[in-house]
């Protein structure tokens, strides 16, 4: 942190030396004034209760804020089954906080390689194959439609996917922001979310108050400390999640790798 005096956020004083856990954009520079009280922009002091954790790792702690968008919003009951579209590192966190939470849980990609992954990373179920072929792979799976659908991917297919699996009654929820055109007969899409009665739920990072507020007990304090409970507990192991660590310079050939290279 650079040294440019003191400043409030979070309700604590910044110095310099501090870490601090930091969610701006995607981009070189950033500007921001503290306290940024929403998990957009957020600036976090990692105080002395955070000691026990490494930088590195708690690089997670972030990435598993927005992970859990994907199953708080979500009316999960025992028993339900959940299939999550997209393993990457926010899917595969969001898989593993439903199968925390006792969902019988699979994971869906169309890269092997992310499937396997997942798998080491500690999902019990992780699955790969082409769009085209994933509705039918998930109802062989659990015998039935799922209960919740989760599409972590942003792509249009992967959401399409996640409507016409999901079963009577059941829920899907949009974690990954949708960024590409795509086209498609959207009235078989409306046709069954009617008669379905299928709920779709926006799960966007900014749902909740960085406080807690009054009539909601979700915040960005408590998700915070709950995600970094189970980092702590070994329920979310960084070891087996992170696949590369790489300096701010080379952002670059992060992104090409994101974008270009998923299988690796």
């Amino acid at each position: 942190m650079e040294d440019t005096g003191t400043f409030s956020g979070s309700s604590r004083e910044f110095v310099k030396g501090d870490r601090i856990l930091f969610s701006g954009a995607h981009r070189e520079l950033q500007i921001f004034n503290a306290p940024v009280m929403s998990s957009l922009g957020m600036i976090v002091k990692l105080g002395a209760e955070f000691d026990w954790i490494n930088s590195i790792d708690a690089s997670l702690l972030h990435l598993g804020l927005v992970a859990m968008n994907g199953i708080l919003p979500a009316e999960l009951k025992l028993g339900d089954r959940v299939c999550v579209f997209g393993l990457g590192i926010i899917g595969l966190l969001t898989a593993l906080l439903y199968q925390e939470a006792g969902a019988s849980v699979l994971g869906m990609d169309t890269v092997e390689n992310r499937a396997v992954h997942a798998r080491n990373a500690g999902l019990h179920n992780a699955l790969a194959a082409g769009n085209e072929e994933q509705v039918k792979k998930v109802i062989d799976f659990f015998g039935k439609e799922p209960d919740i659908t989760v599409d972590a991917s942003g792509r249009s297919e992967g959401i399409i996917n996640a409507i016409l699996c999901c079963g009577e009654n059941g829920q899907v929820l949009l974690l990954g922001s949708p960024r590409t055109d795509y086209t498609c007969n959207i009235t078989d899409i409306f046709n069954r979310l009617h008669m379905k009665m299928i709920t779709l739920t926006g799960a966007f990072n900014g749902r909740y108050p960085f406080h807690k507020k009054e009539g909601s007990r979700e915040s960005i304090e408590r998700n915070l400390a709950s995600f970094a409970a189970l980092i702590k507990k070994g329920v979310i192991e960084p070891s087996r999640i992170i696949s590369h660590v790489l300096k701010p310079e080379a952002a670059m050939e992060a992104y090409d790798g994101l974008f270009n290279h998923p299988d690796t």
